[in-house]
């Protein structure tokens, strides 16, 4: 769990290099390597409706097994049809224990920073569930995010689309109302990430990424007795292909996205939305989460390789992650 580009991909890389823990890998065509995401309970669940209702178990079976996490997953949608969930979260388990015994592992792991606004009800269906979060300092996150967003911009600029639609993406996702609008999901992240760590001290554990950064080994042991695994030095080996992810080459480049005084005006934006109180970011998030559930629409990168095959442009499709 945790905000986007704050090291989520990477730290679920590092466990699921553990010899017990099994993961969907994004090993199909049109995915990065690594650990794929679900984005299950923040996407999917309840949109179907009852899934007791048989019509409302088929569509989403349909549906789920053409996304990319399934497809990654390399598993048949013949275990649904078999074993016919009645629940979403027993949807979804069913997924994951037939992954973690074709791997022959005991436990699973699941990454989408999206579901930390859904962590009350994660740690609710799954009683024996634990949760990792990775927190970044909100500046340099936010710069990560920025300049993602500035490069998938660059690559829908050289698809070939008309510089009236590059303008727009540049007035919604580079404007300065979106950076405090990222700057404001930041703090809902971590908000709702504090308050489940506050109820259930032991089942929620929070790294920081500058920590894990200098101190991998250290921070890293302490994960494993948290899970209550083995420590493996398999976990310290950064593979080439699943290596940290990062928008910048260097700290300098790093530090030329902003000017200094917009770096101050962030910081003090910052503080302020550090104190608004838990409930309220909990209340903006249900509004949004219930207008979403009557859109019923699913994001269009969730299903990239249905658009990969067909030979569309993806070029802009992760921009919009709200």
């Amino acid at each position: 769990m945790g905000a986007p580009r704050s090291g989520t991909t990477w730290l679920a890389n590092i466990i699921c290099r553990h010899s017990e823990v099994a993961c969907v890998r994004g090993t199909s065509p049109g995915l990065e390597e690594g650990i794929n995401e679900s984005a299950f309970f923040s996407n999917i669940d309840g949109v179907f409706g009852d899934l007791k209702d048989n019509n409302n178990l088929i569509q989403l079976i349909e549906i789920f097994s053409s996304s990319n996490f399934f497809l990654a997953s390399g598993l048949d949608k013949k275990i649904f049809y078999n074993k016919k969930p009645d629940s979403y979260p027993s949807f979804f388990r069913l997924i994951m224990e037939h992954v973690a015994e074709k791997e022959g592992k005991e436990i699973w792991l699941d990454k989408t920073p999206a579901h930390s606004f859904f962590l009350e009800r994660i740690v609710d269906c799954y009683g024996d569930a634990k949760v990792v979060a990775i927190k970044r300092t909100p500046l340099n996150q936010i710069k990560s995010l920025y300049r993602l967003n500035l490069l998938k911009i660059k690559h829908y600029s050289k698809a070939g689309h008309s510089q009236d639609d590059v303008d727009l993406l540049k007035k919604k996702y580079l404007s300065t109302r979106n950076i405090y609008k990222m700057l404001f999901k930041y703090y809902a992240f971590y908000k709702h990430i504090h308050r489940m760590r506050s109820k259930e001290p032991d089942r929620v554990m929070l790294i920081e990424y500058e920590h894990l950064l200098s101190s991998k080994k250290k921070i890293i042991l302490k994960l494993c007795k948290f899970l209550e695994i083995e420590f493996e030095d398999e976990m310290l080996v950064e593979k080439d292909d699943l290596k940290i992810f990062s928008s910048f080459k260097s700290d300098d480049e790093r530090g030329l996205v902003f000017t200094s005084l917009v770096e101050k005006d962030l910081q003090r934006a910052g503080y302020f939305f550090d104190t608004v109180p838990y409930l309220f970011y909990r209340f903006v998030y249900f509004i949004k989460h219930v207008l979403d559930y009557r859109k019923r629409k699913l994001p269009p990168q969730f299903f990239i390789n249905i658009i990969t095959q067909y030979n569309m442009d993806a070029g802009a499709l992760f921009l919009d992650r709200d």
